[in-house]
C-alpha cells in the first residue's frame, strides 16, 4: 500500500508480470485523513484498492509472487530498493493472512467509512442513443483490426485448419497432438521420421506408421481441442503418404473420440511406394454438433504408412483455397473495419531475429513453407501466411496496413543501420513490391504466380513495432534508413514510427496503452494539447 512518488495516488502493488496497480485516481489533501484496503483475490486473479470503503480501481489477470523479508510500514518497495517514504501519518495498520469474508471486509470499510450501512448496490446505467441526430462524419481508416498469433488466435482460430501439427514439427522428439489407433486386434506405433523428406518441399519430418497385424491400424489427431462436427458439412482432408507393404485402401474419417461413431468417412483406393499428395471429401449427415471428436487415417493390411502434411478444412469465407473461418470472418464483417494492422506485433520480431516474420518463407504452396517459433510459445505452420493476410483484408473491403521488420526482436537483438541493416530494408522494398508492384516487377510478377496478379491498395507502412523497448537507441538510425528508402521508391506511402524519432518526420506515430479503465478514464485528454501539425496519432494496441 503506497502513496507513489511518481503519480502522487494511493496504489495497491502486488508484485506480478504487467504494467499496472490499481490507483486511487486522485491525488490526496494534505493534512486529511484517509482508509485505504487493499484486496488480493487469489480465486478472480484481481487486485482491488477501496478508499475510504469505496471501490477505487481494480484490475485483474493478477499472478502474485510470493514475498520475502520483513513487513515494512511508511515506505514501499520497487526493484528491490526502499522507495515512496511517506512525510506524513499512518494509524491502524492491519495485515490479514486468509481470505476474509463479505462481512469482515465490509466492518475494515467501516473503519474508513463507518456511515457505510451495507454492501452498496450498484445503481444500473442509462445509456441515451439519438440516432436522429448523428454527429460528424468518422473516416473509415479511423477504425481497424489488429491481428496477433497469440493464444492460438490464427492457426487453431481464424484458420480454417483443423489439423494441429499437420507436418509434425511442434515437437522435436514426439508426434503430439497425435495418437496410435488400435482396433479390432489391430497392433501398431507411430513415431516422428526424419529420414523421409519430400524432395522439392519444406517437408522433411513425417508420421511413420508400423502395422504388425489387424484390420484397422493408423493415427489419429485430436485437432484444437477437439476437431468440430457441424451436421450436413462438406469437410475438405488431403494428406501426403507413401507405403511399403501397405499398399490400400487408406479409411479417412472423422469420429468421435474412443471410435464408436463416425460422422463421416471416405477412403482412398490405392497409395504407392513414392509419396505422392492424396484428398478426399468428407460429408456429415444430419449429426448433433459437437467437439467431442478427431480426425483418424487407418489401413487394415501390414506394412509401414508415412504420412505428411495431413490437412482437413471446413467451409471458408469465400470457399477460399486455404482460408478462413466463416463464423468469426462474418463478425469481423459486421465491424465494417478500415484497416487490418500485419502480421501483428511481437509476432512480427519474434523473440531472436531468425525467428522473425520472414515473409518471404509464407507465401507459394503450402508445402513450400517451413513455418517458424512464434513468440507465444508454439509453433506456426505459416499456413496463414502474407498472400492470405492480404486476401483476408480484400474479403473484408479493408486495407492492410502493412508493418515490416526493422531489425529489432524481442530478446533484445538489434540490427546496427547502415550496411548491416541494408539487407532488410531491401527485404521490406521486396515485400512492398510484392504488394503493389506490376507483374513487370520480380515480386510483383511472384504475387501474380501465386494467384493474385492484380495489385492491393496500400497507404500505409509501420517500421517495426514497440521500439521503444529498445534500449541500444538504435531506433533513430533504423527508422531513418527505412524511411529514406521507401520514400524513394514510393513517395505517396505514409510511413508509421512505433517510437519518436529525431531524424526524420513520421507521417504517423503508432502509439500502444495497456491501462486500468480507471487510468483511461482519467487520461481522456490525453491528444488535447498535441500538435495538430506533427506527425498524426495512430492508436495500434490498447487494452484494459
Amino acid at each position: 500500500m503506497q502513496l507513489r512518488g511518481d503519480s502522487h495516488q494511493f496504489s495497491f502493488t502486488v508484485p506480478y508480470d504487467f504494467f499496472v496497480n490499481p490507483q486511487s485516481g486522485f491525488t490526496p489533501i494534505v493534512g486529511q485523513w484517509y482508509h485505504l484496503a487493499g484486496v488480493y483475490d487469489a480465486v478472480a486473479h484481481s487486485a482491488t484498492l477501496y478508499v475510504n470503503g469505496l471501490l477505487a480501481d481494480q484490475i485483474f489477470f493478477v499472478n502474485p509472487a510470493a514475498a520475502t523479508g520483513h513487513s515494512s510500514v511508511g515506505r514501499g518497495q520497487f526493484g528491490g530498493n526502499p522507495v515512496d517514504f511517506i512525510n506524513g501519518a499512518i494509524d491502524d495498520v492491519r495485515f490479514y493472512q486468509a481470505a476474509l469474508t463479505g462481512s469482515e471486509i465490509l466492518e475494515i470499510a467501516r473503519v474508513g467509512n463507518p456511515s457505510l450501512p451495507g454492501p452498496l448496490p450498484v445503481k444500473p446505467a442509462t445509456l441515451h442513443i439519438d440516432a436522429a441526430h448523428p454527429g460528424a462524419n468518422i473516416n473509415p481508416a479511423f477504425h481497424g483490426l489488429m491481428i496477433e498469433e497469440i493464444n492460438h488466435a490464427l492457426d487453431g482460430g481464424l484458420y480454417g485448419e483443423l489439423i494441429q501439427n499437420r507436418v509434425f514439427q511442434n515437437d522435436s522428439n514426439e508426434p503430439i497432438n497425435w495418437s496410435v489407433v488400435q482396433d479390432n486386434g489391430g497392433v501398431g506405433s507411430i513415431a516422428l521420421d526424419k529420414t523421409q523428406p519430400i524432395a522439392g518441399t519444406a517437408l522433411t519430418t513425417s508420421l511413420r506408421i508400423d502395422i504388425a497385424q489387424g484390420s484397422r491400424v493408423g493415427a489419429a489427431n485430436d485437432g484444437y481441442w477437439g476437431i468440430p462436427v457441424r451436421p450436413n458439412t462438406i469437410y475438405n482432408a488431403s494428406f501426403y503418404a507413401k507405403g511399403s507393404g501397405v499398399t490400400g485402401p487408406l479409411t479417412v474419417g472423422i469420429e468421435s473420440v474412443d471410435g464408436s461413431v463416425v460422422y463421416a468417412q471416405a477412403q482412398v483406393s490405392a497409395i504407392t511406394a513414392d509419396w505422392a499428395q492424396y484428398s478426399v471429401t468428407l460429408t456429415t449427415s444430419s449429426v448433433a454438433t459437437t467437439e467431442d471428436a478427431r480426425f483418424v487415417i487407418t489401413v487394415g493390411s501390414p506394412g509401414t504408412l508415412w504420412l505428411n502434411q495431413v490437412s482437413l478444412f471446413p467451409p471458408t469465407y469465400h470457399n477460399r483455397p486455404n482460408g478462413n473461418r466463416v463464423d468469426l470472418m462474418q463478425k469481423m464483417a459486421d465491424l465494417n473495419p478500415g484497416f487490418l494492422r500485419l502480421p501483428g506485433g511481437n509476432y512480427l520480431e519474434g523473440n531472436t531475429i531468425d525467428q522473425r516474420f520472414e515473409w518471404k518463407n509464407t507465401i507459394g504452396p503450402i508445402q513450400q513453407r517451413p513455418g517458424h517459433e512464434s513468440p507465444w510459445g508454439y509453433r506456426s505452420d505459416d499456413g496463414l501466411g502474407l498472400l492470405e493476410y492480404l486476401e483476408w483484408c480484400e474479403d473484408l473491403n479493408m486495407q492492410p496496413l502493412l508493418a515490416v521488420y526493422a531489425g529489432y526482436s524481442l530478446n533484445g537483438t538489434h540490427v546496427n543501420p547502415g550496411a548491416e541493416l541494408q539487407p532488410y530494408v531491401q527485404d521490406a522494398l521486396d515485400e512492398i513490391q510484392y504488394l503493389i508492384g506490376s507483374t513487370s516487377t520480380n515480386w510483383g510478377a511472384k504475387r501474380a504466380a501465386d494467384g493474385h496478379p492484380a495489385p492491393f491498395p496500400l497507404t500505409y507502412v509501420e517500421i517495426g513495432n514497440e521500439d521503444f523497448f529498445d534500449t541500444s537507441g538504435s531506433y533513430d538510425g533504423r527508422f531513418a534508413q527505412f524511411y529514406d528508402a521507401i520514400k524513394a521508391a514510393y513517395p505517396n506511402l505514409q510511413v508509421i514510427a512505433t517510437a519518436a524519432v529525431k531524424s526524420r518526420t513520421p507521417d504517423i506515430l503508432d502509439e500502444h496503452f495497456y491501462e486500468t479503465p480507471r487510468a483511461f478514464e482519467k487520461d481522456v485528454h490525453h491528444y488535447d494539447s498535441y500538435s495538430r501539425t506533427g506527425p498524426k496519432i495512430f492508436v495500434g494496441e490498447y487494452a484494459a
